[in-house]
């Protein structure tokens, strides 16, 4: 009797998994891209466990499972790694050619000014693995002979590997590459000339550090970068698709005024395009603008659109371009974050919808009772979306971070307000230039209230500072937790949208 249920939960799952994998091809192919990928990466037995999420369900239609083994071997078999010349060292010497993808400007604590070159390395030294690309980058004394932006170069030099996954370069040697072109050069450019705006523009040194991380992604003011990390709002000073959505959503009400609906949307993706191309291919960015765009394209072409499907190009884009971006933590959190708003946050909406008040229960409370109603439910949706962003995000930082600050589940209900007021005047005081006038007081406006917040924020009290921390938080149990929540997630996800429709 027991073996009939256990067949029976068996068959209900496998074919629940089926029709969900099977409603979502694109999502299902980006996972089995990322599963490769990351196989490939960090080989373990503890893979087994998603492996049978993606493969176990036996309905699913014969081409798309088939193209789904092939995206996981491809991936699991040329995914190639640093660690592949590095190995146990702490160093190796390598030779290739670095592509420039970002120059940015950094200071150390002592005041050392240094440019910081990213990029990616492609090794061409026939005695190593030649056509390994590898993320990396190096950092230059402003006072050492400069090199310039709009171009490749041929490197000779270490490979040094650090506790974050990534890579530095200790140059001995830099030679342009003849006819290379680059566009970080114009980005830098772009850049300093925006600095320089909001050097004028805004007279706060606070507000003016935070509102350069919120437009153009450099965060230069350390105290700032510090202090965000300890509240847990370090995802804020990188721009991704939060910053993307709330750009799109103001640009979307300024232009839908003036153009119709189409050449708004297309008007739109220009802006959006033009935005991304600034900031620099960053994987946050990348991820915020493909998603963005397939959605806006979607809406052009007439197509019913899937957030996970979106989700899944996204990816499987950003890992057919580089699969060893899947080492980059900025990576991991934009995707899994995302999965778990477009997951486990519409399940637990809709529970909290069951004690809602109907339309008629609403309008026959007094104005007070009204107002104070809508605020509860603003912090009950808030609250909401954090414990589930968290849910899966909590046990990514406990291993890569070993500690978790408690006060980040607090300062997500309130902080992201603030930020969202003041990135949407920087925008206003930035698209109203034509009107100088204007434009300075909507910046003087923003410069204002994002010190005063920032000045509260400052000011939390010692006591707050409070952590969950783990001496040792092993990489199977890692992946064992995220493939019980994806799990979790999919069978209620799946359940309700199919009792939706």
């Amino acid at each position: 009797m027991l073996w009939q249920k256990g067949l029976g939960f068996h068959q209900k799952v496998s074919s629940l998994f089926a029709s969900f994998w099977q409603q979502h091809p694109l999502f299902y192919l980006g996972c089995s891209a990322f599963l490769g990928s990351s196989i490939a990466i960090r080989p373990s037995i503890v893979f087994l466990l998603p492996f049978l999420l993606l493969f176990y369900p036996v309905k699913i239609r014969s081409s798309l499972q088939f193209l789904s083994y092939f995206l996981f071997l491809l991936f699991a078999l040329f995914t190639q790694r640093a660690e592949d010349i590095i190995g146990d060292r702490d160093k190796a010497p390598v030779k290739g050619t670095f592509k420039i993808s970002s120059l940015q400007d950094k200071t150390t604590f002592f005041q050392k000014n240094y440019f910081l070159y990213k990029g990616t390395l492609q090794i061409d030294d026939p005695k190593e693995k030649q056509g390994m690309n590898i993320p990396c980058s190096f950092s230059m004394k402003k006072s050492d002979p400069f090199l310039r932006a709009d171009r490749d170069y041929l490197i000779e030099g270490d490979l040094v590997k650090n506790s974050s996954s990534k890579h530095q370069l200790k140059i001995k040697k830099a030679k342009p590459v003849p006819g290379s072109f680059s566009f970080s050069a114009i980005r830098y450019s772009a850049k300093q000339f925006i600095k320089k705006m909001l050097l004028e523009k805004v007279p706060s040194k606070e507000s003016r550090s935070l509102l350069q991380a919120l437009l153009i992604g450099d965060i230069e003011d350390r105290r700032m970068t510090f202090f965000f990390q300890k509240m847990g709002l370090q995802h804020i000073l990188a721009i991704s698709g939060f910053h993307f959505a709330l750009l799109a959503a103001f640009l979307q009400t300024a232009l839908g005024w003036l153009f119709s609906r189409k050449v708004s949307l297309v008007l739109l993706l220009l802006v959006i395009s033009s935005y991304a191309f600034l900031i620099g291919p960053s994987p946050s960015v990348l991820r915020a603008w493909i998603t963005i765009s397939l959605y806006f394209i979607a809406i052009l072409v007439h197509r019913r659109a899937s957030a996970l499907n979106i989700l899944g190009a996204a990816l499987l884009i950003e890992l057919s371009f580089n699969p060893v971006i899947i080492c980059d933590l900025g990576f991991q959190l934009s995707f899994i974050c995302t999965f778990a708003i477009l997951s486990f946050y519409p399940i637990a909406r809709d529970f909290l919808a069951r004690d809602s008040l109907q339309k008629d229960s609403f309008l026959s409370l007094s104005n007070w009772q009204k107002h104070l109603l809508l605020v509860r439910h603003f912090f009950q949706q808030a609250t909401l979306l954090t414990l589930s962003v968290h849910v899966f995000a909590l046990p990514v930082l406990l291993f890569v971070f070993q500690k978790f600050p408690l006060i980040s589940l607090v300062s997500n209900l309130f902080v992201p307000v603030f930020v969202s007021i003041s990135y949407v005047l920087l925008w206003a005081g930035v698209l109203s230039f034509p009107v100088p006038y204007l434009s300075t007081k909507i910046h003087l406006l923003n410069s204002w209230f994002t010190n005063l917040w920032l000045e509260l924020l400052y000011r939390t009290p010692p006591f707050f500072d409070r952590y969950l921390r783990v001496e040792y938080f092993p990489f199977p149990v890692l992946v064992a937790i995220l493939t019980m929540l994806f799990f979790i997630a999919v069978l209620v996800f799946h359940n309700r949208r199919r009792k939706i429709i």
